[in-house]
C-alpha cells in the first residue's frame, strides 16, 4: 500500500486572467482538484497558487484542504483518477491537477 505522507489535496477555484484562455476558454471559471507535496497548508496553497498562475488563471478560492490520508479515512468514494493524481504527487515536485469542471457565463 502506497504510503501519501505530506500528500495535501483541495477544490481549486479558478478565473481566467483575461477574456479567452487556452484551458477554459470563454468560460467564466472552473473547479479542479489539486493535489501535491507539501510541508504544510500554507505551503501546500502557495504551490497551488503557482502552479495555476503558470497556467494564465488566477486562483480565486481553495476549500476542503487535508492532508490526502485523511481524506482517505473520511471517505470510501475516491476516485481512481485521484488516487492516480496522489500517487503522482509522491514522486513529483509539481502540483497535480485533475480535470477542470468549467462554469458558463
Amino acid at each position: 500500500m502506497i504510503k501519501y505522507k505530506n500528500i495535501w489535496i483541495g477544490l481549486a477555484c479558478v478565473v481566467p486572467l483575461r477574456k479567452y484562455n487556452e484551458i477554459l476558454e470563454f468560460d467564466e471559471g472552473a473547479f479542479v482538484n489539486v493535489i501535491s507535496k507539501a510541508t504544510n497548508l500554507c505551503n501546500f496553497k502557495m504551490k497551488v497558487k503557482n502552479k495555476i498562475e503558470q497556467l494564465e488563471l488566477k486562483l480565486y478560492s481553495i476549500e476542503d484542504c487535508e492532508l490526502f490520508n485523511n481524506r482517505i479515512h473520511k471517505s470510501n468514494e475516491i476516485d481512481d483518477k485521484i488516487f492516480q493524481l496522489a500517487t503522482n504527487a509522491c514522486s513529483k515536485i509539481e502540483v497535480q491537477l485533475g480535470t477542470f469542471h468549467s462554469f458558463p457565463k
